[in-house]
This record gives structure tokens, C-alpha cells and sequence, in this order.
């Protein structure tokens, strides 16, 4: 009986330590996964707060911008009657009138068209200076960075012009970043792009094909 439960022991034993030890294999590769898609996890979310930080400066110039575009075309259009009268006014004293009038409209275009160009310029120097802040060449493998907001002036003659967004708005407004690392396991990569898009109001979007 003794000899009989000894040996049953054994068994058991032999039985029970390639199980344990498969067990401790696919904790270990379970752990590694788990460890991978984490870290893959966290890189991505990154990769994808940093293009909506760079996206979301190019959201607010876009909507500045185009907030100014009724007083353009307002101004674009009593400038152009303002040198109709003048061309039309039949007598010295009616013209000096006309011309300046005139002049006042010149004067409230130039000023606002200074104030177009200031905020290009604030907000692209603002965009480079997050670029250098986030140490983007350092971090990611820059796929598409784009250094202006794609609109266009609807007008190269006028002193007030409005901006629209270009043909090609699209294809060239997307930011795209990519990212490898390195882990005991192997190495890891992916890429995210993020774009710039108008609903109620400009913001920036995570592409889903890239997510």
C-alpha cells in the first residue's frame, strides 16, 4: 500500500511540473504581450497629443481668420463704390468728397489686412516654437509637417482680401508623425495623423485609418 501510494506521488509530480512549467511559459508570454501593447498603447497616445497640440494652433488662426472675412468683403465692396463715385462725381468740390471718403475705406482696409498678416505670423511662429518644444526630431519620424495654414487670398488685387481654404486643403494640411522604440522583446512601431477639419468650428481630428 505504501509503495503503491509512493509511486502515485511520483506520477503526480512527473506529471504536474511540465504543467507548471508550461504555465510559467504562458505567463510569461502573456506578461510580454501585455508589456508590448502597453508600451505600444502609450507611444501612440504621444504620437497623437502632439499632432493635436501642432493641428489645434492651425484651428485657431483658421477660425480668427475666416471671422474676419465679413468686414473684408464688406470693405472690398464699399471701396470699390467709393471709386466709382469718384470717378463719377461731376464737379471739384463732389470729388474731393468722394476721394475722401475713399481714403477713410483705405484706411480701414490697410488696417485690416495688417491685422490678417499679424495673425498668420503669431500663429506660425507659434506652431515652430511648440515644434522646437516638443523636440519633435527627436521623438518621432516627421512623415508630413506642414508650416502654414492652406488658405489663399480670394482676391490678389483687393486691400482687404478674404481667405478660403485651398484646392488641395487636405492633402496638404494633414500631420503626420511615425515612432519606433525599442524593447527587450523586439521593437515596436506606429504612426498617427491627425487632421484639420470644420464642423461648427475648426479642429484637429485623429484619422482613424491611422489610429
Amino acid at each position: 500500500m505504501f509503495i503503491f501510494q509512493k509511486k502515485s506521488n511520483q506520477g503526480f509530480i512527473a506529471l504536474a511540473l511540465p504543467l507548471f512549467a508550461l504555465f510559467i511559459l504562458l505567463t510569461a508570454g502573456i506578461m510580454t504581450l501585455y508589456s508590448s501593447t502597453a508600451s505600444q498603447m502609450k507611444k501612440q497616445y504621444k504620437c497623437q497629443t502632439a499632432g493635436i497640440r501642432l493641428q489645434s494652433v492651425f484651428a485657431e488662426l483658421a477660425e480668427e481668420i475666416e471671422a474676419l472675412n465679413p468686414q473684408a468683403s464688406l470693405l472690398d465692396a464699399q471701396a470699390k463704390l467709393a471709386l466709382a463715385a469718384v470717378i463719377a462725381a461731376p464737379e471739384p468740390a463732389s470729388k474731393l468728397a468722394a476721394i475722401k471718403h475713399l481714403k477713410t475705406i483705405k484706411s480701414k482696409q490697410a488696417r485690416l489686412r495688417f491685422r490678417q498678416e499679424s495673425l498668420f505670423l503669431f500663429y506660425e511662429n507659434k506652431y515652430r516654437m511648440l515644434i522646437w518644444r516638443l523636440r519633435l526630431n527627436e521623438k518621432y519620424y516627421v512623415k508630413q509637417l506642414p508650416l502654414q495654414l492652406e488658405f489663399k487670398k480670394t482676391s490678389t488685387t483687393s486691400d482687404s482680401p478674404t481667405y478660403v481654404r485651398k484646392h488641395n486643403f487636405r492633402q496638404k494640411q494633414f500631420i503626420e508623425l511615425a515612432w519606433r522604440q525599442s524593447l527587450r522583446e523586439g521593437e515596436i512601431q506606429g504612426s498617427c495623423k491627425i487632421d484639420l477639419v470644420k464642423e461648427s468650428k475648426w479642429y484637429a481630428k485623429i484619422n482613424a485609418d491611422k489610429a
